[in-house]
């Protein structure tokens, strides 16, 4: 049985390069489909919808937890800790 293995990618200064690794040995046969779509670079973040879409399904795991009110103490964590001996030693 032959499995298919589907690697998304940019075509990009003449090249194809995909966004992980993929094990592949010389003289694979591949397919290529050039899809519709922004170009990336197109975001202030350099990321493409599709990219943005896929993080915020990956982070909406912990969604509930980060936006919970107790999780506000965070948001001044550096202000709120306790000094250390190396911040001491840093202000000297």
């Amino acid at each position: 049985m032959t499995m298919i293995t589907a690697v998304e990618g940019q075509f990009v200064n003449g090249a194809i390069e995909v966004s992980e690794h993929v094990p592949i040995q010389d003289g694979t046969r591949v397919i290529i489909l050039l899809l519709p779509g922004e170009p990336p670079g197109n975001s202030p973040l350099g990321v493409t919808r599709t990219q943005a879409g896929r993080l915020r399904w990956r982070l909406s795991t912990i969604a509930e937890d980060w936006d919970h009110p107790d999780m506000d103490v965070y948001d001044k964590y550096e202000i709120a800790r306790p000094a250390t001996e190396g911040d001491r030693k840093a202000k000297e």
